[in-house]
């Protein structure tokens, strides 16, 4: 099985780590109850680093994205989100997906974790065509869900500065923190 990069936190704090999507993940800490009430009456953050991670890069990037997802990522300005089904030829769908406008040749997009191998390969084979190239972000970054009312207090605490707050909902951006670029976005995606 594979392990996040907070594989070692989970552990220390007494994850219960059980098998998904081909990864060692928490199932619990605590109690489910009592997990279910903190993050619908405080904050609850998940490590949802298993999700697959991939910039769309390039002059054609948004004409590969629209080639491969049912919605027109062109439509959306820098620091606009979208979600959208990945879809085959016949109009099946492969995976239902986030797409993140970072800028207008720089695009974030997020699918399931089951899925993540099986829609890099999809992407590669079908990129060729374009003047963009596909960036796997998966294994090297680290992907945190953060929900509850508390959630935006919490992340203003921690990062020092007002930028997860000041984003509305479906938007996304950048920021510095710790020397290190942090994407954040509120998107709801995770429930």
């Amino acid at each position: 099985l594979l392990r996040t990069a907070l594989y070692d936190e989970h552990v220390r704090l007494g994850g219960k780590m059980v098998p998904f999507a081909g990864y060692e993940m928490p199932v619990r800490y605590s109690g489910d109850i009592e997990e279910h009430n903190a993050a619908r009456q405080r904050v609850g953050m998940f490590d949802v680093s298993h999700m697959g991670r991939y910039e769309v890069q390039g002059k054609d990037a948004a004409r590969f994205l629209r080639y491969i997802c049912t919605w027109d990522m062109a439509r959306l300005a820098p620091g606009a989100g979208h979600y959208a089904a990945a879809c085959r030829g016949d109009g099946g769908i492969l995976d239902d997906v986030y797409v993140f406008t970072i800028d207008p040749e720089r695009y974030l997009i997020v699918v399931n974790a089951s899925n993540a191998p099986k829609m890099k390969a999809w992407m590669e084979d079908r990129i060729a065509g374009f003047d963009a190239r596909l960036v796997d972000r998966h294994a090297s970054t680290a992907m945190i869900a953060v929900q509850g009312p508390e959630a935006l207090s919490v992340l203003d605490g921690v990062l020092g500065s007002d930028f997860v707050p000041g984003l509305k909902p479906r938007r996304c951006g950048e920021t510095e923190w710790h020397g290190r670029t942090l994407f954040a976005s509120r998107t709801g995606y995770t429930g």
